[in-house]
């Protein structure tokens, strides 16, 4: 039994159950929206940390630097992607 003034959800369908799973249906959509923003802008950071490298250069070490951040933007790419096909499928998933 629930403590007093408190709502018991047993034995409930739709109802308050139904509010709960679309609040945290939209809690979810906006964690993804600002987890596309943040990997937006660390695609951004790491684009322009590329041009301080220069091309073709023959120091080893400048040279894995920037093939780090080339990998480092493939993979932000992936998960901006990821994200972005998240949020459409809860958009559909609204009705969207």
């Amino acid at each position: 039994m629930a403590a007093p003034g408190l709502p018991t959800f047993a034995g409930r369908r739709g109802g308050v159950g139904c509010s709960e799973d679309r609040h945290v249906e939209h809690r979810h959509s906006i964690t993804l929206e600002r987890l596309r923003e943040h990997l937006a802008r660390a695609d951004t950071e790491l684009e322009a940390a590329q041009h301080f490298l220069e091309p073709g250069t023959h120091d080893e070490d400048e040279a894995a630097l920037g093939r780090a951040i080339a990998d480092a933007r493939t993979l932000v790419s992936d998960a901006l992607e990821t994200a972005r096909w998240r949020l459409e499928e809860n958009e559909e998933d609204d009705g969207g």
